[in-house]
């Protein structure tokens, strides 16, 4: 409990924490633009994003500077995650930080997610956010 309690507290600290679930169901990403449905709608606090993909085969995640990623809003514009750099959490989890330039009318609500790769991916979820 105590040992809880303190990874809690440093996590608290450091403001590390997981971002939060876009996508929680398996998908495969192919050369083919798959489009996604976020669990969630999301509406984002600023042009710098995050998107952390966990894959089933660990192997995976070599690849994930391969995938092109852009957010769908609601009204069905397209907004790429551009300037992605990556950051590796683990053997099967590897996220691209970038900028989305997303801006309309009213703001912007993000509904789902199009993906795309050159090699087949497997992904078991999607986490992240702005």
């Amino acid at each position: 409990m105590r040992l809880g309690f303190a990874s809690a507290a440093l996590l608290a600290l450091c403001g590390c924490s997981r971002p939060p679930l876009l996508v929680g169901s398996p998908m495969e990403i192919t050369e083919t633009p798959t489009t996604v449905r976020l669990d969630q709608p999301v509406t984002p606090t600023g042009p710098n994003w995050e998107l952390c993909f966990e894959f089933d085969l660990p192997g995976h995640s070599h690849s994930t500077g391969g995938i092109e990623a852009a957010l769908i809003a609601a009204s069905g514009q397209s907004y790429p995650l551009v300037d992605a750099e990556l950051d590796r959490r683990g053997e099967s989890v590897v996220c691209q930080i970038g900028r989305v330039d997303a801006s309309e009318p009213g703001g912007v609500v993000f509904e789902s997610i199009q993906l795309r790769a050159a090699t087949r991916l497997r992904v078991r979820q999607i986490r992240g956010g702005a």
